[in-house]
């Protein structure tokens, strides 16, 4: 199966499931997540054949992703202010809306950065703390 392939099959089974804009956006993340090209490189490599493994990885993202869950803990990833973070069912999928509150926290910060003191505990992939720390 080629990449250009894998796409159609993909908007096919994910476009009875969802909106064709975000099954649209999901093929983008897998074929990414699967091929490792970006999209922006992927319309070069469209009649690249995809191995046996990238295949069934495939399949497997699929058939999660018509059962509803979300597509960042099939990916096990989440971006969150320019960084990756790490998710499973286990951990809460960080929200847009929690990076204006890193926001917030960066442009009202009246002391020297060094001084701030911040503590996060058990609140999930730990997106905030981290983000923080790398502004």
């Amino acid at each position: 199966m080629t990449v250009k392939q894998a796409r159609k099959m993909s908007m096919e089974q994910l476009g009875i499931v969802y909106p064709e804009g975000e099954a649209a956006a999901m093929v983008e993340l897998l074929v990414e997540k699967i091929t490792g090209i970006e999209r922006k490189h992927r319309g070069s490599m469209l009649d690249a054949e995809l191995d046996e493994a990238q295949v069934q990885k495939l399949y497997n993202y699929l058939q999660r992703l018509e059962t509803h869950e979300p597509v960042q803990y099939v990916l096990q990833e989440a971006w969150f202010c320019g960084l990756s973070f790490y998710v499973d069912r286990r951990v809460l999928i960080p929200r847009p809306e929690t990076e204006e509150l890193v926001e917030w926290i960066i442009a009202g910060c009246r002391f020297p950065v060094r001084e701030l003191s911040i503590l996060d505990v058990g609140t999930g992939s730990g997106c905030i703390p981290v983000s923080l720390k790398r502004r």
